[in-house]
């Protein structure tokens, strides 16, 4: 009964698991902080300066979206690590992930601008809304699928990413749909009246270990290798 409380025991492992979860959610909540900070002194305004500072504050977020799936696919196949080298591999990642997929943020700040004063000057109604959340929704899950994709391996020109990326999503609809629904879950979590904040420290890393688990169950990594070495052999090796 001891050997459970031992310091490789299984106590010990669920603990410096939970400490590894907490690493790497801390470091997708730093870098929600600039947007944090945008919504409580600014706010979206129909102004430039609000436009511009709202999208801008957004950028880091895709970066860390990408960190956050290669810290924890390292994790799962791992079955473990220090919080120190989780935090370590996150901030690697986040600087991989704003040079290898820097174009797909740039374009989604671009369309975010677009549609920003799209309902400035069009003003809030139904259909403007909707318009923006489905953008919002499709760009999330390319951003998904891409960083999935970038972190398992595979590398090439954006506009071939894209299509694997795409016919990749289009094969397994319901993996998009797990994604967003893992998405909208650990955010809701956060706004759980007394313990969401607590939680948020947690959520980030949990909803990128369950996008991975629900990727490896129905075959989305199997399906991006298979798509990309059709494209183009060459450009896209796969890291087994």
């Amino acid at each position: 009964m001891m050997k459970g409380f031992a310091h490789d025991g299984p106590l010990a492992r669920a603990l410096l698991n939970v400490a590894c979860l907490f690493a790497v959610s801390v470091s997708v909540v730093v870098c929600a902080i600039p947007y944090a900070l945008f919504e409580q002194l600014v706010g979206w305004q129909p102004t430039h300066l609000a436009v511009v500072f709202g999208v801008v504050s957004m950028l880091p977020l895709g970066p860390a979206l990408f960190a956050a799936l290669s810290t924890a696919r390292a994790f799962l196949l791992e079955r473990g690590g220090s919080p120190g080298a989780a935090f370590h591999r996150f901030w690697r990642a986040f600087a991989s992930g704003t040079t290898s997929l820097g174009w797909y943020w740039g374009l989604v700040a671009l369309l975010a601008v677009l549609m920003a004063y799209n309902v400035i000057l069009t003003g809030d109604t139904a259909m403007v809304l909707v318009g923006a959340i489905l953008l919002a929704v499709i760009a999330i899950v390319f951003a998904v699928a891409l960083s999935c994709a970038v972190a398992s391996g595979a590398s090439g020109r954006p506009s071939a990413l894209l299509v694997v990326a795409a016919r990749s999503v289009a094969s397994r609809p319901h993996v998009g749909l797990a994604w967003l629904l893992l998405v909208v879950i650990a955010y809701a979590a956060t706004l759980i009246p007394l313990i969401g904040p607590s939680l948020a420290f947690f959520t980030p890393a949990v909803a990128a270990s369950g996008i991975l688990i629900v990727n490896a169950t129905f075959g989305f990594d199997e399906l991006v290798s298979r798509y990309a070495a059709t494209l183009s052999p060459d450009s896209f090796p796969v890291v087994e």
